[in-house]
């Protein structure tokens, strides 16, 4: 479906907080400093290009139950 409008820009802001947190993440490793980015295992993000990238780049991504880690219920993380 075609985004337009007000969903444009959501989008559009969205898109541009993900590849903040690529950047992000990769300050981190080039400067030794553990970053985490958590967010739900159905979300889009992880298939954007430079969140992939990442995955390429040597970052591990794991899943995990968001309820064992004291979530109040059962979400993929």
């Amino acid at each position: 479906p075609h985004v337009q409008g007000v969903q444009l820009l959501r989008l559009e802001q969205a898109n541009n907080i993900y590849r903040l947190c690529a950047a992000v993440a990769q300050w981190g490793a080039a400067n030794n400093v553990a970053v985490s980015i958590e967010n739900p295992r159905r979300s889009y993000f992880w298939e954007l290009d430079c969140i992939q990238h990442l995955e390429h780049s040597g970052f591990v991504k794991f899943h995990f139950q968001h309820c064992m880690f004291g979530g109040k219920r059962d979400k993929w993380q």
